[in-house]
């Protein structure tokens, strides 16, 4: 694991530096900017976003369109990429099972890829047009709703699935949180936010993201004291968690909110250089079954390539 440990820590390192030079338009808008997730890092091969860290150093790099592929998938295309061009390392890492002397023993496989972004490369317009319409299938066509319709679907997604899973959310009192014992949530009222709608909706989305981790759904764990490590994961899941909800729906982040829960809890990411990593996979999973969304099917072989 030291290999995939390290790698975690560079980015790790690079994104808090982004964070700590106050440039959060860098860290946040090529992450998560586009309604119904039209600009995440997706692989040409597979048509499913990048998870994890590997998101995150993609949409880091500044591309606004969402297409990856290896060199060898640009010239599959008929294309070819400009001179000059740098790659982005993205991984792929995975336990492997192995026989030894009677005992089954558990050994990490690490790979790290090389991929270029589209605008990286010359490649045919039907292929590209190609590109587009697979969008449009994956995510639906492009919608640009109003601030307040897309607050409301943000608000409506969390409130639907709520229902659906039987989560109660009981509005009152000046704390927002999931009791996991009792499966419900308890949330201020809109007036007590100061952005109101706004501020409401995003944090539904994110206790509506801790929701995700009850056992009888992804079945994290949840009940780590205040400041452990689980603890610090989990949040890392709710926000991240939180975020991909307002951005696919199409709505604005509280940026300030956004940024201060996350430089709070990637300090801890220096004694665990994977937490960022796990924050950002479990909230991606999170978000999906809030929304409702599935991606095109991939084989084992497709996945390793796409770093899923």
């Amino acid at each position: 694991m030291t290999k995939f440990q390290d790698h975690c820590s560079n980015i790790v390192t690079t994104l808090t530096s982004a964070l700590d030079s106050g440039n959060v338009q860098a860290w946040i808008k090529p992450w998560l900017s586009g309604p119904q997730g039209r600009t995440y890092p997706r692989s040409v091969s597979t048509g499913r976003t990048y998870s994890g860290l590997n998101s995150l150093m993609l949409a880091f790099s500044g591309y606004s369109n969402p297409w990856w592929l290896t060199f060898k998938q640009v010239k599959n295309l008929g294309g070819s990429v400009r001179k000059g061009e740098k790659a982005t390392t993205v991984f792929f890492w995975k336990w492997l099972q192995k026989e030894e002397e009677g005992e089954v023993k558990r050994i990490p496989l690490f790979k790290t890829f090389n991929v270029f972004n589209i605008e990286q490369c010359d490649v045919p317009a039907e292929e590209l047009t190609k590109l587009d319409a697979r969008l449009d299938r994956i995510c639906g066509p492009a919608t640009n709703l109003s601030v307040e319709d897309a607050i409301t679907a943000a608000q409506t997604a969390c409130l639907d699935w709520c229902n659906g899973e039987g989560v109660q959310v009981h509005d009152g009192g000046d704390q927002a949180c999931y009791i996991p014992s009792l499966d419900c949530i308890h949330m201020p009222e809109v007036k007590q936010f100061k952005d109101g709608n706004k501020g409401y909706a995003q944090t539904l989305a994110h206790e509506c993201c801790h929701a995700t981790g009850a056992k009888s759904r992804l079945g994290r764990k949840l009940d780590g004291g205040f400041g452990s490590k689980d603890y610090a994961r989990e949040e890392l899941v709710a926000e991240i968690g939180a975020a991909m909800i307002m951005v696919n729906t199409g709505t604005d982040l509280n940026e300030e909110q956004c940024v201060a829960y996350l430089k709070n809890w990637l300090d801890r990411c220096g004694e665990d250089a994977t937490a960022l990593n796990y924050g950002a996979t479990r909230a991606e999973k999170a978000a999906a079954m809030i929304l409702g969304t599935t991606e095109e099917a991939a084989t084992p072989e497709q996945k390793e390539v796409a770093m899923a």
